[in-house]
């Protein structure tokens, strides 16, 4: 995962699913908005649609009480025979009556028929014999009783007054309505609207409790949320929470039932509800689309990203892999020149260029080595040229911000080689160390004879601790000058080495005084004994190592 490919997939992949996650949140956000309004608005039509309904059939029902009572106007009172006959007929015909009774102005039944009060029995609320000439609908706040005993729903107070043509009102027709036609609009009116959606319809009275509806709402409060704008008129869709649904918000569309014609104002709300999650499934689903498609294409995106971050990485690849080896001492090999991007190809010039630079600054010390001239004796470069060769090295170093270590080195013992053997075991004797020497360093590294027995290694150090890998060379090369060196018929000398470091640039700007330094340094080691390493104290603080 840590090649260039890799990871620009990997980054397009999460930048794409952090993008398809916040469309999803805008777009099923937005959506669910939407659709609930929309939705919201067609519970409010289906409500309107049911408080129209129920208008309808109230209004047919009071139609109905006052042709009874005109026909009841028309009977005389003291025919008590006829009156029961159409209270009963009416109670027959209209299954709906649960009672249904004509009551005289003095408040006493002249007629009755079904569970309430009979004949000769005083009507309970004397204010409906004062109605005016239209039929009065008002909520009775009774309940029927059932076979068993137990309460049933409300019922609903209809009275038609019954006047006589000439304007004689003889007495008041007053019918208790229960509520199965109110079931039967809810039940077909729901199974036309509900389709494949769960919808409630639900009636409340004006109390703003459910009188139909599903039997865990009967008797339940409708949502002050819902109740409220209904009960002023204002039809429209809320949100809410119902107390026999706690576990799941519902859509609600309200509407009023107003009442038709010269009927008034009977109080009922009418409330269509959807639970909210089935509602707005299909916006579920959309988000669900919305991520599915959006992370297949981001795996798309990142497949895409990953073969450009190939197609990007592959002359890259091939750069590094001619620097490693040019790096490796592979004097045959360039830095290719490719194309693609203008980034890539800028990066190849400016390579071809530094490695250009850099072979001709190798070439030119190359150069200066061969023919400058060498030690007539050894062959290494001598004092004459030192010079040019420092400032050639401290060029190269400086281009990959390396160090130049300096050992100062000389022989211990050669003076009395020289005079115990003679000058030609001496000159034997410098030719092999400095073999030895030309030999051990690295071809990046040069030997040089100073004059007399005292070599200078120059170092191209690179990595951390130069000042280490300086001592353990000079310790290397102390010890190589310590083998025994044959002279001819068996003969053979052995002499020792000591040797001073010091680094550029940490030791001192000026190379030719870091020469100083290791030169003091190696100074130091010949007084403390020879035979040793030492560093300038800038570069180790005074280490010392003994060669064993």
């Amino acid at each position: 995962m840590n090649d260039l490919r890799s990871r620009v997939a990997l980054l397009a992949l999460v930048l794409i699913a952090v993008l398809v996650i916040g469309l999803q949140t805008l777009i099923g956000r937005r959506a669910a908005d939407q659709m609930a309004a929309e939705i919201g608005a067609g519970l409010a039509e289906v409500a309107q649609q049911v408080a129209d309904r129920f208008d309808r059939e109230i209004w047919s029902r009071s139609n109905e009480i006052r042709l009874a009572a005109r026909n009841l106007a028309r009977i005389d009172p003291e025919d008590e025979g006829r009156m029961a006959g159409v209270a009963a007929g009416l109670q027959s015909t209209f299954p709906s009556v649960v009672w249904v009774g004509y009551v005289g102005p003095d408040g006493r039944c002249l007629a009755a028929s079904g569970m309430g009060p009979q004949i000769g029995e005083t009507f309970p609320d004397q204010s409906l014999l004062s109605a005016a000439d239209r039929p009065v609908v008002i909520d009775t706040h009774r309940r029927a009783m059932g076979v068993d005993g137990t309460p049933g729903p409300h019922l609903l107070n209809v009275a038609a007054p019954a006047v006589t043509p000439d304007g004689a009102r003889h007495g008041t027709l007053i019918a208790w309505l229960g509520w199965d036609w109110g079931r039967d609009i809810q039940r077909d009116l729901g199974r036309a609207l509900r389709r494949d959606r769960p919808l409630e319809i639900l009636v409340a009275d004006a109390a703003g409790q459910v009188i139909i509806g599903p039997e865990a709402a009967i008797g339940q409060p409708v949502p002050r949320s819902s109740a409220m704008p209904a009960a002023t008129g204002r039809n429209g869709w809320v949100v809410a929470d119902w107390p026999d649904l706690p576990d799941a918000r519902q859509l609600t569309g309200h509407a009023a039932v107003i009442g038709r014609g010269d009927l008034g104002v009977v109080g009922w709300t009418v409330h269509v509800r959807l639970p909210e999650h089935v509602a707005l499934a299909p916006v579920d689903g959309l988000r669900q689309t919305v991520l599915i498609w959006g992370l297949g294409g981001g795996l798309m995106m990142a497949l895409a990203g990953w073969v450009a971050a190939g197609w990007i990485a592959r002359p890259l690849r091939r750069i590094a892999q001619a620097a490693d080896r040019i790096r490796s001492g592979d004097d045959g090999v360039e830095i290719p020149e490719v194309g693609g991007a203008t980034e890539v190809e800028l990066l190849s010039q400016s390579l071809r260029a530094l490695i250009d630079r850099l072979t001709h600054s190798r070439s030119e010390l190359d150069h200066a080595l061969s023919a400058a001239g060498r030690d007539a004796l050894t062959g290494l470069p001598n004092r004459r040229f030192f010079d040019e060769v420092l400032h050639l090295l401290t060029d190269r170093i400086a281009a990959h911000n390396g160090t130049l270590g300096v050992i100062f080195m000389d022989l211990d013992g050669f003076k009395a080689v020289n005079d115990v053997h003679g000058h030609a075991a001496g000159d034997q004797l410098l030719i092999t160390v400095a073999g030895r020497l030309a030999h051990a360093v690295r071809e990046r590294d040069v030997a040089i004879r100073l004059g007399g027995d005292e070599f200078v290694v120059l170092l191209d150090l690179e990595g951390e601790d130069p000042a280490g890998q300086a001592r353990r060379t000079a310790e290397r090369l102390i010890a190589l000058v310590g083998l025994p060196v044959p002279l001819g018929e068996g003969a053979a000398v052995t002499v020792g080495g000591s040797a001073g470091v010091a680094l550029w640039p940490a030791d001192h700007a000026d190379p030719r005084e870091v020469l100083e330094l290791a030169d003091a340094a190696l100074y130091a080691v010949k007084r403390g004994g020879r035979g040793h390493v030492r560093l300038h104290d800038g570069a180790a603080r005074g280490f010392v190592s003994r060669n064993k």
